[in-house]
This record gives C-alpha cells, structure tokens and sequence, in this order.
C-alpha cells in the first residue's frame, strides 16, 4: 500500500529510486539558485550573525544532509562561504551509521579543525537527530524551532526561533553555561 501512495503522488518507492530522486533535487535547487531563479532566505538573522562570527575569526562548520553542492552554493548567496572552515554535507555523513546522530561526526569535525575532542562547541540544529548527536559528543545545542513548539526538539540546552536576538556574547555565555537541560 505504501508503494501505491508514493506512486500516487509520483514519488520514487525504491531507495535506489529515493536517492537518484534527491539527488536530481539537489542538483535542479543548486542550479536554480545559483541563476537566481530561486532565492535563498535565511533564518531571521542568521546572515547577520555569521558576519558578526566570522568578523571575530569564530570557527563556523556547516553540517548539513543536504548535498555539497547545494550548501555550497546556498552559503555563496549569502555571501558567507568564505567565512566557513569546512562543509560536512550528506556525501560526508553518508559513511556514519545514523548520520548527525552519531557522536563521531562531531569528534571528527573538530578533528578537521584541528581542535581536540574535548574542545567546546554549540550546534544550531532544527532536527532531533543532530542535537542528540552534538550532545553525546559533548557539545551545547541550539534548537531552532521556527514556528513548532520546544517539545518538538526535546534535548536541546536552549531554543531560538531566529538570530536577530544573538550576539557572539550571548553565544559565549551559551558555550560556558553548565545549565544542561535532559
């Protein structure tokens, strides 16, 4: 019955089928922005407060399911690519079992940085998956809650429904709290 619905509404029933689907995705949405037939809009804020990071030479490190490509070239419309240390796309996730939920990508992206394990970092994240991770890996999270309500994004130390409100202060007072929320 599931298949017959995914047809229903021409959607891929095979993961085979699933993965060329997003891949073309990915592609069409990077080209589209990239010629300006669609436009990025960002979180409230957001582009502001990587500015204000970047201009302070913060470490900022882009974890995303989607494609490189695409975050590639969403990160370049927002005129911020070249303040960002390194992309962890879906091609990197693909080769750790549960993606963003497992610890290891969070070790391995400070690793990157040449950071030790132990070095303290905040995830912003709008997915249970990557705050469960960055949390067992020792990180302080964020969750980004745009219009759902907190309990939708239960582990997360604190919440924001854009960044207008964030300074690279209150970030420093986020990442030296001991306030653990369970």
């Amino acid at each position: 019955w599931m298949t017959q619905i995914l047809q229903g509404h021409g959607i891929a029933h095979t993961p085979e089928q699933v993965e060329d689907d997003l891949c073309r995705l990915h592609d069409t949405l990077a080209s589209d922005i990239e010629s300006g037939r669609v436009n990025v809009d960002p979180i409230p804020g957001s582009f502001e407060f990587m500015i204000r990071l970047i201009q302070r030479n913060r470490y900022i490190t882009v974890i995303t399911a989607s494609k490189a490509k695409l975050a590639e070239k969403v990160l370049e419309k927002m005129n911020v690519r070249d303040g960002i240390k390194h992309i962890f796309s879906a091609e990197d996730l693909a080769k750790y079992e549960w993606g963003k939920a497992n610890p290891q990508v969070f070790t391995d992206m400070l690793q990157e940085l040449w950071l030790p394990p132990n070095y303290p970092f905040i995830m912003f994240e709008d997915g249970k998956s990557g705050i469960a991770g960055a949390n067992a890996a020792g990180g302080k999270t964020v969750g980004i809650l745009g219009d759902r309500h907190e309990s939708s994004l239960p582990w997360a130390h604190q919440y924001l429904r854009d960044f207008r409100w964030l300074t690279p202060e209150k970030l420093d007072t986020i990442l030296n709290s001991s306030y653990v929320r369970h």
